[in-house]
């Protein structure tokens, strides 16, 4: 099974026909800045970084992670150890070994096909600390030196998946404001880890500036690497790994960061609206009915060359997987026909939903695809609640009931702000049959007291809460970028006492459609606020406010 797994990214490498691609394979991106060597590390470093990992332990651990975390004798020897492979640009033999467990990526998919699978590295708890050192040295060196790619959102400080997605969303909405078509693209790639060249990857290292005892350290990290896969207690033998970045490692998904970061300038050449969250890729374009021809050609030359780069770069675009999807009011999409995107040999047609990132987009963008597999899949773990509820005390099933069907209300929610009543509705029956359960309340009875009594924000009011939690860290700079150009401060001409009142610009809008993008719903939120939740400095101190004021907003 080891040796199959392994031989997956090789395979797909062999079955690239890259010779007449030679000539794309070196980056073109170049830095005058250098990192050469590591800072050293410090003890309180280490009891930060041990403090703030996961307690996980993996079999390859000589002793139980929260063990060694507790372990105060421990530290000095584990910063000395980090500050010797730091210092002579060497990672330990034993640290490049992993474990690998294959999860499942889908219940519905075929269990006996190993595509199905996710292959997680399970490394050594000290080969993790070594590498959030390093990941937070490279971090500050990429962000200072503006190295990071401003629309890719993966495995970076402040950026998430509902930030993306709210970025996407708010050119969508903006643009079916202005009568706008969108056309969305979701690309996707196969085994797209387990192809990475490591040559390739450390030439994007050095253009970037890693050199030195760094770029000594890095090519010692990629070379030598070995694993075995670990199922039911049993460990297969190790093989050798001459490609791929490990996913379950720190690194391995920063270092695939820097390996594709060329895909936007492709994107930016053709004038498309990109974002990219680790290997998942979105193309979109913005279009009037009369220019759907040209939008159409210019998404699919760009796909062309997106293919072009991958196969240059030893990944693979899965044709038949990618999804296109055509976003816009029903007037104007009804005045679209027969549209296809070309993908290497496949032509699609756009789909009327999308999975992305998650959240399901539908066509008219008016979210209830999404929130109607909330309900559902919500119901399905209350009525296993129900069975367990006699079992359980209040706060086991509260916390429960947050893992499994509240996480689901809160996860990406500010992309709901603004929709229809019945939608919010549908959410709001979700949340109250949960108290319900949790409280052990019956049907007749009151749910305002319910939720006081959990001190359970309704749906309305959480969705608020996260858009005004965003809107609080755009403006004090804990937010991605792409966020940040959305929001601009209230400008006066006339020096008045509101010009220190913490105002935002609200943009002109044509309908309910444009007033639901963040760059209108934001500011709009925002200046609702009372004055002393829009000049609190901290971010603790804000959402503790926040959420009484919405609390004694929602009940009285």
């Amino acid at each position: 099974m080891t040796q199959i797994r392994a031989n997956i990214g090789i395979g797909i490498i062999d079955h690239l026909d890259i010779t007449k691609f030679a000539d794309n394979i070196k980056s073109n991106v170049s830095s005058t800045a250098q990192m050469s060597v590591f800072q050293d590390i410090k003890e309180a470093d280490i009891k930060s970084i041990m403090k703030c990992s996961p307690s996980k332990s993996c079999s390859l651990d000589p002793i139980p992670t929260y063990l060694l975390q507790s372990c105060e004798a421990i530290v000095s020897p584990i910063t000395k150890l980090i500050n010797s492979s730091l210092n002579i640009g060497v990672v330990p033999k034993c640290f490049k070994h992993a474990l690998v467990t294959p999860l499942i990526k889908n219940s519905k998919l075929d269990c006996n096909q190993m595509s199905s699978y996710r292959p997680i590295s399970n490394l050594l708890y000290v080969s993790k600390l070594l590498e959030r050192c390093v990941a937070k040295q490279l971090n500050s060196y990429l962000s200072f030196n503006a190295h990071y790619e401003a629309f890719q959102s993966a495995y970076r400080p402040h950026h998430s998946t509902e930030t993306a997605l709210l970025r996407v969303q708010n050119d969508i909405l903006s643009r079916m404001d202005n009568k706008e078509v969108t056309l969305l693209v979701l690309l996707d790639l196969s085994a797209a880890f387990d192809t990475v060249d490591h040559t390739i990857l450390l030439d994007r290292l050095k253009n970037i500036g890693i050199t030195g005892l760094v770029y000594d350290w890095f090519s010692s990290y990629l070379t030598g690497r070995t694993q075995a896969v670990f199922l039911d207690g049993v460990s297969s033998d190790s093989v050798n790994l001459t490609c791929g970045v490990p996913q379950g490692s720190v690194l391995g998904p920063i270092l695939f960061n820097i390996y594709t970061q060329p895909l936007g300038e492709i994107a930016r050449k053709h004038g498309l609206h990109y974002h990219f969250y680790a290997d998942d890729t979105q193309l979109y374009t913005s279009f009037s009915v009369k220019g759907a021809n040209t939008s159409v050609l210019s998404i699919s030359n760009c796909i062309a060359d997106v293919k072009t780069w991958m196969q240059s770069n030893l990944l693979m675009l899965n044709d038949s997987k990618t999804e296109v999807v055509l976003l816009g009011t029903k007037q104007q999409l009804s005045k679209l026909s027969n549209l296809e995107i070309s993908v290497g040999n496949v032509n699609i047609k756009p789909c009327t939903k999308v999975r992305n990132l998650g959240v399901i987009f539908d066509n008219n963008m008016t979210m209830e695809d999404h929130v109607n597999n909330i309900c559902k899949t919500s119901y399905f773990y209350i009525r296993l609640l129900g069975k367990l509820r006699k079992f359980l005390d209040k706060a086991t099933g509260a916390m429960i009931t947050h893992a499994f069907v509240t996480s689901r209300l809160d996860y990406c929610n500010s992309l709901l702000h603004g929709i229809s009543s019945s939608l919010a509705a549908k959410l709001q029956h979700v949340l109250n049959t949960a108290a319900r359960i949790v409280t052990g309340t019956k049907i007749g009875n009151h749910i305002t007291p319910v939720l006081k009594s959990l001190h359970w924000l309704p749906v309305v009011q959480r969705i608020a809460f996260k858009t005004a939690l965003l809107t609080f860290k755009v403006i004090h700079g804990l937010a991605p970028s792409y966020l940040c150009d959305l929001i601009k401060y209230r400008s006066t001409s006339r020096d008045l006492r509101s010009i220190n009142d913490v105002l935002l610009d609200v943009p002109k809008f044509k309908s309910c459609i444009g007033s639901r993008a963040f760059v209108v719903s934001a500011p709009k939120l925002w200046n609702s606020l009372p004055y002393d939740l829009r000049t609190a400095e901290s971010l603790i101190s804000f959402k503790s406010k926040l959420k009484t004021y919405l609390f004694r907003e929602a009940f009285t």
